[in-house]
């Protein structure tokens, strides 16, 4: 949105030339049914507003995204001397040909999507450990799971895995990926052994507990005095309960969640499989984040053995969330084989 804004091209600031040039849609794709900009840009706003909630930032140029609109303004707050506090200064338009370099550079300050970062300039560990699925020839099959809306029927995505989705499908974009979008009902065998598999979500994605039933680290539920409980096996260790919850309501934001993130050549696919999820959809939300955040990578793989890049990886990891939002993830165990 930055560079097409500084570009002058506000014809391409539109939510279906978003959905196709950014996530991959259709060009007739429903706009109704199909809410992934919109979804996106919820998160870029939230984002944008806690980056300059911090002190540090608030004199910086500032990018907002307008409710409703998906071209960027663009600003500067001037900072108010102590001796003139009770005057109010105006925010200063600033000119598209003065800022157009350090309108991208705030964006990737940001941390926001990995789209950005991944544009100018990808991180080592991002491309090491995305390197086995973006150096394959073949396009990619991104396989997510589906949410239980009525009985008998999977119908819609949870939205949050539908967050992790975007931010996979942002990094694949950038890199000039080819890929396809598929549902965990609709994604057969035949055609998932011939790609590089990315799959989203774990108890509702087929696809993920298939992958790691034989895996060290596992999604498993288990009864206890008639209360049903999640939590992940390690075959190593099977009598240990260390990382287990309660199975809540799916749509309720927890106060933590349990996740994994697995890249591994599947033996029965020959392809390489890359899972990200989580206890529940936030935990995915949080999965998507860490596997495509390079900072994360960076000091998750930080004591990574040597050559780390060509082995298969679990890392077990928690989030912890304030109103559904998930903070930096702790690394809990790493295995690599």
């Amino acid at each position: 949105m930055v560079e097409e804004a500084v570009s002058g091209h506000h014809d391409q600031l539109k939510e279906r030339t978003i959905g196709v040039q950014v996530f991959g849609r259709e060009p007739a794709y429903d706009t109704n049914q199909d809410a992934v900009v919109r979804n996106a840009a919820v998160e870029v706003r939230k984002r944008l507003a806690q980056y300059y909630l911090d002190p540090a930032h608030e004199n910086q140029m500032r990018i907002s995204l307008p409710l409703g609109a998906y071209a960027p303004d663009f600003s500067v707050q001037t900072a108010v001397p102590v001796e003139a506090a009770a005057e109010v200064r105006p925010v200063r338009p600033v000119r598209r040909w003065i800022f157009g370099a350090l309108a991208i550079l705030g964006i990737i300050a940001c941390g926001g999507w990995a789209l950005a970062a991944l544009q100018f300039g990808p991180a080592a560990e991002l491309k090491k450990f995305w390197g086995p699925i973006l150096d394959a020839p073949e396009t990619v099959q991104i396989c997510v799971g589906s949410a239980e809306m009525q009985p008998g029927g999977k119908d819609l995505l949870y939205v949050r895995d539908g967050y992790a989705m975007a931010r996979v499908a942002a990094l694949l974009q950038a890199n000039h990926k080819l890929y396809h979008l598929r549902n965990d009902s609709t994604a057969p065998f035949s055609e998932v052994r011939r790609s590089p598999l990315i799959l989203i979500g774990a108890f509702n994605n087929f696809w993920t507990m298939r992958l790691m039933s034989e895996l060290r680290y596992s999604f498993a539920t288990e009864m206890a005095d008639g209360i049903r409980y999640k939590f992940i096996l390690d075959r190593q260790h099977p009598n240990d309960r260390r990382w287990e919850m309660k199975a809540g309501n799916m749509s309720a934001a927890p106060d933590k969640d349990y996740l994994i993130v697995t890249r591994v050549q599947d033996s029965t696919t020959e392809r390489t499989v890359i899972s990200v999820a989580g206890f529940a959809d936030y935990g995915t939300l949080a999965a998507g984040e860490f596997s495509t955040d390079a900072a994360y990578l960076k000091k998750a793989f930080r004591d990574a053995p040597r050559g780390w890049e060509k082995k298969n990886i679990q890392v077990v990891l928690q989030a912890k969330f304030i109103e559904g939002t998930p903070g930096p993830p702790e690394v809990l165990a790493a295995y690599f084989w």
